[in-house]
């Protein structure tokens, strides 16, 4: 009886001696099973790609997450000969001269009337509008419209005729109108999450488009203005 008994509690210490090893392995792992060094892509990759990679950080406590960069290209905003074409097309030659941002203001006035007669083929949404505005992609004049009548301003060979005052002024209620217009076709691309229908029985899109072409023919009745101050630089 004393034998078997000996034999009992030297088992029983030794399964404690286990279980206590066990949990001292579970709290502190081994090198064997402790998280690698962080992964490092094989090949080089955009800083855009590598902010864009997923991070996961593992249960237990390291110096360092760890950073899986997936082998993807990062697409840009726009594709660069679309820029290139768009600079290369209204860059002003000399900002100096009040005559070089005729080109780009006149440019500007053609969008607009090309956009208005064209309203129904063109106008199939919101960003299509946009585009024509000059606030989705760069390949509109009006792009950089707030730069040029800026630019005509601040022209140092402005003739004494050119009345400075007005042409500010109307530079300015031009630019609201354009706003007016961006923002009606900006909502024009959320309106239709709405479930009420708009006024007339129209959705609610097309009542925002129909808002955005007032604003158009507006900001064309603006422009018009402009172009009978700008006489004198002509």
């Amino acid at each position: 009886m004393r034998v078997l008994q000996t034999t009992l509690l030297a088992a029983a210490a030794a399964a404690l001696q286990t279980a206590a090893a066990m949990r001292h392995a579970a709290l502190h792992p081994t090198a064997a099973i402790r998280p690698p060094a962080p992964i490092q892509p094989t090949a080089r990759l955009s800083r855009r790609c590598i902010l864009a990679a997923p991070v996961a950080t593992l249960p237990w406590r390291t110096t360092a997450p760890l950073v899986v960069a997936l082998p993807f290209r990062a697409n840009a905003l726009y594709e660069t000969k679309t820029v290139d074409a768009a600079k290369n097309t209204y860059d002003v030659a000399d900002a100096t001269k009040c005559k070089a941002y005729l080109p780009l203001l006149d440019a500007s006035g053609k969008a607009l009337d090309e956009l208005s007669t064209n309203w129904d083929r063109i106008a199939t949404d919101g960003d299509s509008v946009r585009r024509y505005l000059g606030t989705v992609g760069v390949t509109s004049p009006l792009f950089k419209i707030r730069g040029g009548l800026k630019g005509v301003l601040k022209a140092k060979d402005l003739p004494d005729a050119f009345d400075v005052v007005a042409f500010a002024e109307a530079s300015e209620a031009f630019l609201n109108d354009l706003q007016d217009a961006e923002g009606g076709a900006y909502g024009a691309q959320f309106a239709d999450y709405s479930t009420s229908v708009g006024s007339g029985g129209q959705s609610p899109s097309a009542t925002m488009l129909g808002k955005a072409r007032k604003d158009v023919e507006r900001a064309r009745r603006s422009y018009a203005e402009l172009l009978r101050l700008l006489a004198p630089l002509r």
